[in-house]
């Protein structure tokens, strides 16, 4: 019934369209169950009636037409609930803190949106039939009471355990579909690291040979028994239902007849039970539908409440043009695992940063460089100490105004194939900034996208890097850029590219293990343990 509720919530508009549709799709059938029983009742002397064909037509219309309508609204309906709460969750997404999204998981959201709104469309196309059909098998009864009260009793009876067998049998339903996502779940995650491990596996045979059978074999088994788990579950509860309707059919055919009496109706009754066993039919096909439906509800209705529960208020505030300087003043931030957990601190950051700085950040692997990078830019908001802007403390709200400040190229950036938010930017500039930075033979910026990104990691941190450049913000944050590069571009990224963005009034804080480039740099300090142990002025820069 949630899923019914919820639908119906969404359906806005329509409601009353809705529920004159289900009326006819309820009554309909009935309509199809009087004419048919009125012709067995008229026996070998029945004469066709223009009333009787025109009721037989009209039902009949009643049943195509209001199955078509019905799953035409019922769509629209369950599509603009999956509408809304798809674009809410990327709302809400898109104002979390970067430490909280990754807290939460991004494939954990992938999932939720990309699993569970498949099965509530598939659902959709079965929930008026199936409700509709629940109208006419209460509507059949009724007939029946009419017909015969000892059919009728007879028959309620039967179904009321047929009915409660069921639902004993489907308690236990919810916790094997959580049994089976969790499973599912595992597996992709192994399978992810077949697709995109493919290389390494390819190369060390006994990595892929230990992937496949002591780990992902047994995932897919475990995923294989855990939905047929679920199914069997489903479908112990629809084979006692059919079960119990044949022991109907039983018991009018051979029990009912001496207390009846009357053979006619004992075949009408027959009729009755069987057109009633269809509408069941409709019914059981569709509640395993609608249960994996409400368990997918659920799921994304909780993926939705954890970025809800983590996401920040609204941030205002202009990005600002220019500026005088930036300083972070006794930051400290700690990174936290799932669980909550401390995984990794970095801080107290004491740090003053003028404009037209060129600043390089060195340290060793795990020293903190990364951490304090996305502390700099805001992507970790600090959890004591402040960041300050002129003078100004950055508090929730001017966090946007902080950011946008920064363009960056992190180590683990994501190459966006259009230039999204960067519409205005000229195509030949943006090719003519490709090719200075070599990648005019292998890429071109074309009706507004990239020709693409499928390219050496070296030329992809090159096109994050030119993407960086077309924001034309006054902070670049390069982590590691020059790495994965030929020593001719790294010779040009130093000595010519980052010299020529000083001179254009950039401020540069670069990631660097090249010590023979320190000399490109105003300042060096250096990263350990999450601290900077050491400062060195450059007073030879090149401008």
């Amino acid at each position: 019934m949630r899923f019914a509720s919820v639908v119906w919530g969404a359906a806005e508009g329509r409601r009353l369209w809705l529920l004159c549709v289900l009326m006819v799709a309820t009554v309909s059938p009935v309509g199809v169950l009087a004419v048919v029983n009125t012709v067995i009742s008229g026996g070998a002397g029945y004469t066709v009636r223009a009333l009787d064909v025109a009721l037989f037509l009209l039902s009949t219309l009643g049943v195509v037409g209001g199955q078509l309508v019905g799953a035409r609204l019922t769509v629209d309906a369950v599509e603009t609930l999956l509408d809304g709460i798809r674009m809410r969750l990327v709302g809400s997404l898109r104002r979390l803190e970067y430490s909280d999204f990754e807290r939460i998981g991004g494939g954990r959201i992938y999932d939720a949106l990309t699993r569970n709104t498949g099965v509530i469309s598939e659902a959709a196309m079965v929930m008026l039939p199936g409700y509709a059909a629940l109208g006419s098998l209460a509507l059949g009864g009724l007939y029946t009471l009419a017909l015969s009260p000892v059919v009728f009793f007879t028959l309620a009876g039967i179904l009321g355990a047929s009915a409660a067998l069921y639902t004993i049998s489907q308690r236990s339903v919810r916790a094997a579909l959580t049994e089976a996502a969790g499973a599912e779940t595992a597996f992709l995650r192994l399978l992810g690291h077949v697709v995109h491990g493919f290389k390494e596996t390819r190369l060390h045979r006994p990595r892929g040979d230990s992937l496949e059978d002591a780990h992902l074999s047994p995932a897919s088994a475990a995923h294989r028994d855990a939905r047929a788990r679920a199914a069997a579950r489903i479908n112990s509860g629809i084979s006692i239902s059919y079960g119990f309707f044949y022991v109907a059919l039983a018991s009018i055919a051979f029990v009912l007849p001496p207390f009846v009496g009357d053979q006619e109706i004992i075949g009408q009754a027959i009729y009755v039970a069987i057109f009633l066993l269809s509408t069941v039919e409709i019914i059981l096909r569709s509640i395993p539908l609608i249960a994996r439906a409400e368990f997918a509800l659920d799921e994304l209705e909780r993926a939705e409440r954890a970025v809800e529960a983590a996401a920040a208020g609204a941030e205002t505030g202009e990005v600002p043009a220019a500026f005088g300087e930036i300083r972070v003043r006794a930051a400290t931030f700690t990174y936290r695992d799932a669980a909550g957990a401390p995984a990794f601190s970095i801080g107290p950051v004491d740090l003053t940063v003028p404009a037209g700085e060129t600043l390089f950040v060195v340290g060793g692997n795990g020293s903190g460089k990364s951490t304090f990078l996305k502390l700099l830019c805001r992507l970790y908001p600090p959890d004591s100490g402040a960041l300050e802007l002129d003078g100004r403390p950055v508090g929730p709200a001017q966090a946007a105004e902080w950011r946008g400040l920064f363009s960056s190229v992190f180590t683990d950036f994501h190459l966006f194939d259009r230039l999204y938010g960067l519409e205005d930017r000229d195509p030949a500039e943006v090719n003519a900034l490709l090719a200075d930075l070599g990648l005019g033979r292998k890429v071109r910026f074309e009706d507004g996208a990239f020709s693409t990104t499928d390219l050496s990691t070296g030329q992809r941190k090159r096109l994050a890097l030119a993407v960086a450049l077309l924001e034309r913000r006054p902070i670049l944050i390069l982590d590691e850029v020059a790495a994965d590069q030929d020593q001719e571009f790294r010779e040009r990224l130093y000595r010519e590219i980052l010299p020529r963005l000083k001179r254009e009034g950039r401020t540069l804080i670069v990631v660097s293990h090249d010590d023979r480039y320190y000399d490109c740099a105003d300042r060096v300090i250096r990263f350990a343990d999450g601290r900077i142990v050491d400062e060195r002025r450059l007073e030879g820069a090149r401008e």
